[in-house]
């Protein structure tokens, strides 16, 4: 449970404090609606976690709370009220990411737990429209519970987007690994990004990407065709590959080693933009005598 809430400077990674409620309730709506896939949990400050929530639309002072038959009636403190932030997510029609801002908000139900303890227990509904096309819609439903905050439905699937470096060959499989580690699903995501390193390294050696091939003897060739300033650089494939079979097949990754070696590995696709050719490859390009 954080007290108060911190928020992460995304170009330095230092942490900032933010100690009013309301700020912090707004950057973990962000977190759920941005950042996060279906069912992963936000964790609320103590000075939120305590209080019923009430969600006001961006655009239209909306708040919808119908009754569900007779609620009883505990002292949680006075209600915390505030209006839903825009966020920024990929929009359809726009083919890009895309500010979006709430049209819309309804409380479908709202229960008190009394039996540890207060626990606050409420749902909601919530749209979103595109600011820039104003007509891609998209429509969440977000889960309190105590302390806890997640989206448990989004009208349309999650689109990552991912960095330009990346190989157009593998980017599907890059995304559906992003998607997977955002539903915690670990397995799947070593899995994707295994496959994604082991079908670029088949590529770049002249193999089809359905040929077996052994991971090792594929490494040591595809690092034969490497710049030293690339080999110098950036991580090894041959260490990426090895902990990502490794974890996927022991069932041993984790979904914050997972981003780690997703870093690496960008890492090393950012140097090879840079650094592209091998010197032998350079040899290879010059003109000769005329």
């Amino acid at each position: 449970m954080k007290s108060p809430s911190k928020k992460v400077d995304s170009s330095t990674g230092t942490q900032t404090m933010n100690s009013n409620p309301v700020d912090q309730l707004i950057e973990a709506v962000k977190s759920v609606l941005e950042n996060k896939c279906l069912y992963q949990n936000e964790t609320l400050s103590v000075d939120v976690s305590a209080r019923k929530i009430r969600f006001l639309a961006t655009h239209r002072e909306l708040l919808v709370s119908p009754e569900r038959g007779p609620v009883r009636r505990v002292k949680t403190g006075q209600p915390l009220e505030c209006k839903l932030p825009n966020i920024t997510i990929p929009c359809k029609q726009c083919k890009r990411e895309c500010a979006h801002h709430c049209l819309e908000v309804n409380e479908l139900c709202e229960h008190i737990i009394t039996t540890d303890g207060i626990k606050i227990e409420q749902a909601f509904a919530a749209s979103y429209r595109c600011a820039s096309c104003e007509s891609g819609i998209v429509f969440f439903q977000i889960y309190r519970l105590a302390d806890k905050l997640r989206m448990t439905g989004r009208s349309t699937p999650f689109e990552p987007q991912i960095a330009p470096e990346w190989p157009k060959t593998i980017r599907t499989i890059v995304k559906n690994g992003i998607e997977a580690a955002r539903c915690d699903d670990v397995n799947g995501a070593y899995y994707h990004l295994r496959t994604a390193v082991e079908h670029h390294m088949k590529i770049a050696v002249g193999n089809k990407v359905e040929d077996k091939s052994d991971g090792k003897d594929l490494c040591d060739r595809y690092n034969k065709k490497l710049s030293a300033t690339v080999k110098s650089q950036s991580p090894g494939m041959l260490s990426i590959y090895t902990e990502l079979s490794v974890g996927l097949h022991a069932r041993s990754g984790s979904n914050d080693r997972f981003w780690i070696l997703f870093g690496e590995v960008l890492k090393h696709f950012k140097a090879k933009e840079l650094f592209p050719l091998s010197p032998t490859s350079k040899k290879a390009a010059e003109p000769g005598p005329t």
